[in-house]
Parts: C-alpha cells; structure tokens; sequence
C-alpha cells in the first residue's frame, strides 16, 4: 500500500505503479526529489518493477545518473533552510520532526545565517537529511563543518544527502507495496 501525505493509507500496489502514466507516477513519486521532472521520468522509464525495492532503485540510480547540469537543478529545487521558502516545501516536514520548529528565534537566526553563507560560497542550498539526526543541533554543526569542503566534495555531498531524503519519504510513502 502507499501512504498518501496527510497518513492515509491507498491500496496500491506494485502491479498498480506499473500500470501508472507518466502523469500518475509523478504526481504520486514527485515529493521524493522535490518535484524534479528528470529525476521522476527517468525512474518512470525503468519500469516494470518486480518490487519496492526496485522502484526505490529506480530512484536512486536517477538521481545519482544525471549532469552537472541536472544535478545543479536538483540541488537548487530545494530550500534555503529557515527562509520563508522552506515552509512550502516537504522539507521544511523533514526539519521540523528534527526540531527546526522548537529552535528560539537566535538559534533560528543563527540556520538563515548558516543557509545563507553556505549558499553563497557554494551556489546551492545547504541540503541535509534531517531524518538521519537526533538533535537539531547536529544538522547545524554538519553545515558549519561542510562550509569547509571544497565544492566538488560538497555536491557530492548534497546529492548523498538528497538520496537519504528521497528514502525517508520512499519509507513513509511505501508500506508493503510488494
């Protein structure tokens, strides 16, 4: 079955994804890279799927396939963290279970400034799996100490990072799909 966004659940199953249109499948797998179209096509033309697996496959050997350029596109479909721009997107959901929500207006502060160095030294936004720490505090110690990478190193990162994004929200989006 797949989850749809508000929990509920949609009896789907892979057989079903299979027999999607290229419409269904981004409007259903679209929030895992945040709505961008070659990522999702690509996933789309490795149907059929034998199973979940498969289809989170998909998904990840899209991402990690694309050019520079498509990947500079990836990478900046995704929000400055702590701007107003955040809140309209599933990242912001990401950030706020790991706590950008219980931060106090200086430690808030403090991400827009990080989000903002981080952005003009590299081009892109500060990108972090927020499903993979505890403390909300890690994830502003894991930008500060990436503002030292070099910029090769650093989208590599980030893509990394998108990749993790993209499975959390594989896991909560699939359950049991087989």
């Amino acid at each position: 079955t797949l989850t749809d966004e508000m929990g509920g659940v949609a009896h789907v199953t892979i057989a079903d994804v299979n027999r999607m249109n290229e419409a269904e499948f981004c409007m259903t797998f679209g929030g895992l890279v945040e709505n961008t179209p070659w990522v999702i096509e690509r996933a789309f033309r490795m149907r059929p799927f034998a199973d979940t697996l498969e289809l989170r496959s998909a998904f990840q050997n899209a991402l990690l396939a694309g050019t520079s350029e498509e990947h500079h596109q990836l990478l900046n479909s995704f929000a400055d963290l702590g701007t107003d721009a955040d809140a309209e997107t599933a990242y912001l959901f990401d950030h706020a279970n790991a706590g950008i929500d219980e931060l106090d207006a200086d430690e808030h502060d403090a991400v827009r400034h990080l989000a903002k160095a981080y952005r003009d030294h590299f081009g892109f936004p500060l990108i972090v799996s927020a499903g993979d720490v505890e403390r909300y505090e890690r994830v502003v110690s894991s930008g500060r100490a990436r503002l030292s990478n070099t910029p090769a190193v650093e989208r590599s990162t980030a893509l990394v990072e998108i990749a993790r994004i993209a499975n959390h929200r594989f896991d909560r989006l699939v359950a049991n799909a087989n």
